[in-house]
């Protein structure tokens, strides 16, 4: 019997001796028991016998309610046949594998890997729609090294590993701190460098600084020393243009006192 979860596609296989419908109630049974029950039930043997189903159902779990659908469309139909072919290829292998003729006994191991493996519709295994994590096969499944793996036979050699697995993480995990403070100080070390070298570059600036500072200070002396011969150029110009106002002063005064006597003395001439 192979039972399907539309939504997930997860796959339950039970080996039946019988079809009759009360064999398939009791294994559908320990199914809901285990995974939750549905609110429709469809089957491919027609709605009578899934009808039959559900009132054996219904005699072994009182308390369930669900109702039998209607035949399903063919795409549900073209799935669920393609799921019975994958199952079958797949016990065919695993018969050959492990030379065993009785395939009742590797029905559970294929549903194993029938719902470990990825469902194109879904986009993820059926064990992951369903669970949200993947299936775990014990420690094969954990990070251990494999070659660790076959030294384990009791609890206390798996604490041992794990314990000496993790001190050697936290011994990890330390030098890569030591290394990163080790890189941390370098970096300060040379970040307190450039910054020397920027207060090396800011003094020098400073030097360029007091030194034009220097050269503009002598420039204005040289400026004040030439305004202050230009000052006593003036002052001497002054000087000469008032000698030749005094000159001119000097000179009219003469002119001035020569007309008066000459008028003076030629209104005294008698006539």
């Amino acid at each position: 019997m192979h039972y399907q979860d539309h939504l997930t596609k997860f796959s339950v296989l039970r080996p039946l001796k019988t079809k009759r419908a009360a064999e398939v109630a009791y294994q559908l049974t320990d199914i809901f028991l285990l995974l939750g029950a549905p609110h429709i039930l469809q089957s491919d043997n027609g709605r009578e016998f899934t009808a039959n189903v559900i009132t054996e159902l219904k005699l072994l779990w009182p308390e369930l309610k669900l109702v039998h659908g209607r035949p399903r469309h063919p795409q549900s139909q073209g799935s669920v046949e393609r799921a019975n072919a994958d199952i079958k290829s797949m016990m065919i292998s695993w018969t050959h594998e492990n030379n065993n003729t009785h395939w009742s006994e590797g029905l559970r191991f294929v549903q194993f890997h029938k719902n470990r493996s990825h469902h194109r519709t879904i986009d993820q295994s059926p064990y992951k729609a369903l669970f949200g994590s993947d299936p775990k096969v014990g420690l094969s499944s954990s990070a251990l090294p494999k070659e660790l793996l076959d030294t384990l036979e009791t609890e206390e050699d798996l604490i041992a590993l794990t314990t000496a697995t993790t001190c050697t993480s936290d011994d990890n995990v330390r030098t890569n701190i030591e290394t990163e403070t080790d890189l941390d100080t370098n970096t300060e070390t040379e970040t307190d460098l450039d910054t020397n070298t920027e207060t090396e570059t800011d003094l020098d600036t400073n030097t360029e600084k007091e030194t034009d500072l220097d050269t503009n200070t002598e420039m204005e002396t040289d400026l004040e020393i030439n305004t202050e011969t230009e000052t006593n150029l003036d002052t001497n110009t002054e000087t000469e243009i008032n000698l030749d106002k005094n000159t001119e002063i000097n000179v009219l005064t003469k002119v001035t006192q020569y007309d008066v006597s000459f008028v003076y003395d030629t209104e005294v001439i008698p006539v």
